[in-house]
C-alpha cells in the first residue's frame, strides 16, 4: 500500500524498539505520537504502554481495539486489560479518552 511511495520510510523489527531508535536518532526534542495496533495480547500491549512512557516525556499514546468482549470470549481482551494495568501501575498519569468522550457524550443527551 505505501512500498514506492514518496516520503514514505518502512521499518521492520520490534515496534517498541524500532520506534525508540527512530526517535533517538531523530533527536526529536518534541511531544511524540504513538499508534499501538500490534499482536492484541496483554503482554506485547503492557510492554509498549510502559516502554514508551518510560523513555518518551509527554507521549500522546493511541492503542487500537481497546474494547472489552468477555473473559469467556477470550476475545481481543489483551489491549483493555495491559490498559487498565498501564494506569493502575502509572498511579494514573494518563486519561483515556475514549472515557471522555463516553462522558462528554452521555452529558449532552
Amino acid at each position: 500500500m505505501v512500498r514506492g511511495k514518496n516520503n514514505v520510510i518502512l521499518h521492520q523489527g520490534d515496534g517498541l524498539d524500532t520506534a525508540l531508535k527512530i526517535i533517538a536518532d531523530s533527536k526529536a526534542n518534541k511531544s511524540m505520537l504513538f499508534f499501538l495496533d500490534g499482536d492484541h495480547s496483554y503482554t506485547s500491549v503492557f510492554r509498549e504502554l510502559s516502554g514508551i512512557a518510560e523513555k518518551i516525556k509527554n507521549p500522546v499514546i493511541l492503542v487500537h481495539d481497546t474494547f472489552y468482549q468477555s473473559d469467556e470470549s477470550n476475545y481481543n481482551i489483551g489491549p483493555f486489560k495491559a490498559i487498565q494495568s498501564f494506569q493502575k501501575n502509572s498511579n494514573h498519569r494518563f486519561i483515556e479518552v475514549k472515557k471522555l468522550l463516553f462522558s462528554l457524550l452521555e452529558k449532552k443527551l
